[in-house]
């Protein structure tokens, strides 16, 4: 009988913890780059700028942007990839 309560409560110890651990911003964050791992990318639109606010590209579709230091922009998109330098360019990223 003791056996059958200790795991009930334990039971309902791990699902409760579940329950919380699924609903904190930290885990919808990382459930979210998994997301984006499995599918190589997420649906977005890339629009590129220059210093004048002229459109200079845009790309729309299953984009993956790979993380680095912040000295330049780097993306997949279609096979292709696309690399742009803040000191030429400014870049915007608009997500769906």
């Amino acid at each position: 009988m003791k056996k059958n309560y200790l795991r009930l409560v334990v039971l309902l110890i791990a699902v409760i913890a579940v329950l919380f651990a699924g609903s904190c911003a930290t885990c919808e964050r990382c459930a979210k780059d998994w997301d984006s791992e499995i599918n190589n990318g997420m649906e977005r639109i890339i629009r590129v700028y220059d210093y004048e606010g002229d459109l200079i590209a845009e790309y729309e579709g299953h984009i993956d942007i790979e993380d680095n230091s912040g000295t330049y922009c780097l993306f997949h998109i279609d096979g292709k990839r696309y690399i742009y330098y803040p000191m030429h360019s400014a870049f915007l990223q608009r997500m769906n």
